[in-house]
């Protein structure tokens, strides 16, 4: 989180405005969130009357934040005086300012359990600049469940703890992209996700939508191969042969059924012919992976492999998402980046 100080709270220092107990607290509470300070060019420090302990604590926040640059971006916040007045995102006040810098900053996820797996295993392989899982264990991140269709009602929710302030609330949203082919714009949650883009765009909340259908697509074959005894050799064996492309569209979770409409017979012709001329090539394997593997509950012990497979590392994920016809190549640092930008 990068905050900036602006010249009115030093020209305002020690009135009612700016009260010392006040600018002690957003001082303390930058410091415990691990917060970058930056000034307005035009703040006058010296002339402005400073508590010589906030004048020791700031200096020494600045100079401990020059050691760690960040990327070069706007400020999360700016600080003034009459900031309250604001509406706009970045721009608060003084008692605003406290509430801004000690709330976690929230990602919102489809299960916060499994999707977590997913994003410790980004963080983890592709961040060096932070420890994430320092992050989550002292609630200065934290994960929430937003459910398949719940994220605006968790969005409306942290809203109202912040009366309606949406430049308060530091929020990513990330959901599956759900396409079941290349060009897909007719799936289920199409009109949903348009829907959420344009509200959380409104309110300057990050939106993330996967470029692979679910996370599983995202799971390295290597961890497959290993989990043969769970997944089944045979299932594993077609699951493998399929394309780079196949996997970043197939739904792992339940194989082919989820996409045979009006509960027709799950048989490969009765599969939308989009999907059929994505996967032509199938052959006898459809009759594999026609429904899922024998792992039991799937979503749940998948997930987990994830932050314990060895086989799930920075070179085969980069293997899965890195390939000629991958929709979006640089997507985990981009993940990585927009979780930054809330810290």
């Amino acid at each position: 989180m990068i905050i900036t100080f602006d010249k009115s709270v030093f020209s305002k220092y020690g009135t009612p405005d700016v009260d010392k107990k006040t600018f002690g607290r957003i001082l303390a509470l930058a410091n415990s969130k691990d917060a970058t300070i930056s000034l307005d060019p035009q703040s006058d420090v010296n002339n402005a009357d400073l508590d010589s302990g906030d004048l020791f604590f700031l200096m020494d926040l600045l100079k401990s934040s020059s050691k760690y640059p960040q990327p070069k971006r706007e400020s999360d916040c700016i600080i003034k005086v009459n900031g309250e007045s604001f509406s706009v995102n970045r721009i608060i006040g003084i008692s605003e300012a406290c509430e801004y810098i000690a709330s976690p900053a929230i990602i919102i996820v489809e299960n916060g359990t499994n999707d977590g797996y997913f994003l410790r295993t980004i963080e983890r392989n592709f961040d060096s600049s932070i420890n994430f899982e320092r992050l989550l264990s002292e609630n200065i991140v934290a994960i929430d469940n937003g459910g398949g269709s719940g994220a605006l009602s968790r969005v409306e929710y942290y809203l109202s703890i912040h009366q309606q302030k949406a430049k308060l609330l530091r929020c990513l949203v990330i959901v599956d992209g759900d396409k079941r082919f290349p060009g897909d714009n007719d799936y289920a949650n199409k009109k949903k996700q348009e829907k959420e883009s344009r509200e959380f765009s409104q309110k300057g909340i990050l939106y993330h939508i996967l470029s692979k259908r679910a996370l599983e697509n995202y799971m390295p074959d290597d961890v497959f191969i290993d989990q043969k005894r769970k997944f089944g050799d045979s299932w594993v064996n077609a699951y493998v042969k399929l394309s780079d492309k196949q996997k970043d569209y197939f739904y792992t979770a339940s194989g082919f059924k989820k996409d045979i409409p009006n509960k027709l017979e799950n048989k490969f012709e009765n599969l939308p012919i989009e999907i059929q001329n994505l996967f032509t090539d199938i052959g006898g394997n459809f009759n594999i992976l026609k429904n899922s593997s024998n792992l039991g509950n799937f979503k749940e012990a998948f997930a987990e492999l994830f932050f314990s497979s060895p086989y799930a590392n920075k070179t085969t994920l980069l293997k899965r998402l890195q390939h000629p016809q991958a929709a979006n190549p640089n997507e985990f640092n981009q993940i990585v980046e927009e979780i930054r930008q809330l810290l």
